[in-house]
């Protein structure tokens, strides 16, 4: 069973991965919001990294299950944190003041952290396992999420500049 999940899993991460490269690109070069393009980045190379650990933490489980669950749930908070802190350096660097669709992602990613720092406590540290099926669904769920917003975001942008044109 928990093989099947973790193929459709996988497969969502390798889609949702592959749809941020190409808002990524896009954002590049429809979007002149360089908080935005800021934010986009961050969370793609994030995303990257998710994608290319989350195999070998499987390997891992084979393993020592134990000892992948006190690895697993710090890893993944280590991540959205570093992540975060680039988001915040390079606003800084830039001088620049995070915006609405910049700060979303901020949420997310913070909400990524969060979401494994409670599932850290309720596997790990208690041993209740009640929060099994909101990570498992919730992560990819969130992940799609942000792919729908990213490309509404683009377009909604496009759409208003091609209004632009055609009043100018």
């Amino acid at each position: 069973m928990w093989g099947d999940v973790q193929n459709i899993l996988m497969s969502i991460s390798s889609v949702t991965w592959v749809s941020y490269l190409v808002a990524a690109v896009i954002t590049y070069t429809v979007v002149a919001n360089v908080s935005y393009r800021i934010s986009v980045s961050v969370w793609l190379i994030s995303d990257l990294v998710k994608v290319v650990v989350t195999p070998a933490m499987y390997s891992l489980s084979e393993l020592s299950r134990e000892m992948t669950r006190l690895i697993w749930y710090p890893s993944f908070m280590l991540m959205s944190l570093i992540s975060i802190y680039f988001m915040y350096v390079l606003h800084q660097k830039f001088n620049l003041e995070p915006e609405g669709e910049s700060k979303q992602l901020f949420w997310v990613i913070f909400l990524l952290l969060f979401m494994n720092f409670v599932r850290f406590f309720d596997r790990v540290i208690f041993n209740f396992d009640l929060t099994t099926e909101l990570y498992k669904y919730g992560i990819p769920a969130l992940k799609i999420w942000v792919a729908i917003a990213i490309f509404q975001h683009i377009w909604s942008i496009w759409k208003r500049e091609q209004g632009e044109l055609k009043i100018g």
